[in-house]
């Protein structure tokens, strides 16, 4: 069994982050996509950052990461946040759960 590691990214973990975005674009049949290192430093690490990434490691490398920014719940009245792509690399994930 592979030992995971959640923690947060840093502005030196962009490239690994951005290739994934680009990889899991395309194993789900869509376009790669246009985000940058060059952006996801700006918009993640800069003076105001405007999300914030935990990455998933196994073995010594990124297999997964999530995005995450505050949000306001109108219906409720409350601060949240909303998580954006939970993912990670499926054969990684197969193993660490048993799965195929």
């Amino acid at each position: 069994m592979t030992d995971w590691t959640i923690r947060d990214a840093t502005a030196d973990d962009a490239a690994a982050i951005v290739a994934l975005v680009h990889r899991f674009n395309v194993e789900d049949g869509n376009p790669q996509g246009a985000l940058t290192e060059a952006a996801f430093c700006t918009l993640g690490f800069g003076a105001r950052p405007r999300f914030r990434t935990l990455l998933a490691e196994a073995a010594g490398q990124v297999q997964g990461y999530a995005l995450f920014y505050p949000s306001y719940d109108t219906e409720f009245g409350a601060k949240g946040f909303y998580l954006q792509d939970p993912t990670s690399c499926r054969r990684s994930a197969g193993a660490a759960s048993g799965g195929h």
